[in-house]
């Protein structure tokens, strides 16, 4: 659309030029009359997929900022006289399950998977400590964390005994898992906690993002599924990040296949109260009882909620500060 071909706006800074895969140019906007006037008059954002790419961007200075440190490369970084701070996020890997196939519509078999990751080794080894293990929906550093009912310790003894009360003997089933470094990285360890458990025999398939929905998530061709996701990137707000995966159809209707439980017209009926609520504390009532319901159910559910590493060069910026969110923000931000 035109507007894509050239977006405009009411920012400090005004859109110059695109090139796909390769970077942005923007240049101060004189107008502007906020209270975060550029204080540079031309700025690129230089679009590197690949993390070497951006990490010796960084290091040779022709960056002065980068997202997405990858976590093995936040020393060399350091070393090299670049400020890096891993700012904690919603940001999370989770866990997804095909609730409509047996024996996953059983929530103690969900429930087991749960247990027996060993999340602390995943947060040691894939992370560098870089991540926290999930103790609710929400992340810890969240305005209105709460602290779910159900916890998820590494437990391969409960996981063992929960598929015995489910009557599930043997358990053999593939996971599906995104392309994402880290992801890729994770997914190994996940297997060889879960092909600890006695009966239990899973075996792996990286697909990129869009062919895991379009081809096996949305028509229902999966079983478990691991994939990395932020909502936070549009807001902070409760509301904006429960309905994301637990409201309407996309998610709970097509994708983890829950919309005809009981447990999910709950909690449908949870977040409208906390929208009608009459002020923050009612609301947070509702949004604590339905994230108890999502810890106990888990038919999508966090393992990790991630840090975000972010680097730059404090030699030549003043007053950067990096995001709880992907991406970078340069309001405020001026050259030393």
């Amino acid at each position: 659309s035109a507007f894509d071909a050239h977006p405009v706006g009411s920012g400090p800074f005004k859109f110059v030029s695109a090139v796909k895969d390769d970077k942005i140019v923007f240049e101060a906007y004189e107008p502007y009359n906020g209270k975060y006037p550029a204080q540079v008059e031309k700025m690129s954002w230089l679009l590197l997929s690949d993390a070497a790419a951006r990490v010796t961007a960084q290091e040779s200075k022709r960056t002065q900022a980068m997202e997405s440190v990858p976590y093995l490369d936040i020393s060399r970084l350091k070393n090299k006289k670049q400020q890096v701070q891993s700012v904690q996020s919603f940001g999370l890997l989770f866990l997804m399950f095909n609730c409509e196939k047996a024996p996953f519509n059983n929530p103690k078999v969900r429930q087991a998977l749960h247990y027996g990751l060993n999340t602390e080794k995943l947060v040691d080894i894939v992370f560098d400590g870089n991540a926290e293990a999930a103790t609710s929906y929400l992340q810890t550093t969240h305005p209105d964390y709460i602290k779910a009912s159900t916890q998820y310790p590494y437990d391969p003894e409960k996981a063992a005994a929960l598929l015995k009360e489910a009557g599930v003997t043997e358990l053999k089933f593939e996971l599906l898992a995104t392309d994402h470094d880290w992801v890729k990285e994770s997914a190994p360890l996940i297997l060889e906690s879960w092909n600890k458990i006695p009966g239990v025999k899973v075996t792996l398939q990286h697909l990129q993002s869009g062919a895991l929905y379009s081809n096996n998530v949305d028509p229902g061709v999966y079983e478990v599924a691991i994939a990395p996701g932020d909502p936070s990137v549009f807001g902070n707000d409760l509301d904006l990040l429960l309905s994301w995966w637990y409201r309407g159809d996309v998610w709970p209707k097509r994708r983890f296949r829950w919309s005809n439980t009981p447990e999910f017209a709950k909690v449908t009926e949870l977040l409208n109260a906390a929208v009608r609520a009459k002020d923050h504390a009612e609301a947070k009532k509702s949004w604590e009882e339905a994230i108890n319901i999502i810890a106990a159910e888990v038919p999508l559910y966090p393992i990790v909620h991630r840090k975000l590493p972010s680097a730059w060069d404090d030699s030549s910026l003043e007053g950067y500060q990096p995001l709880a969110t992907t991406g970078l923000s340069f309001l405020g931000v001026g050259r030393k």
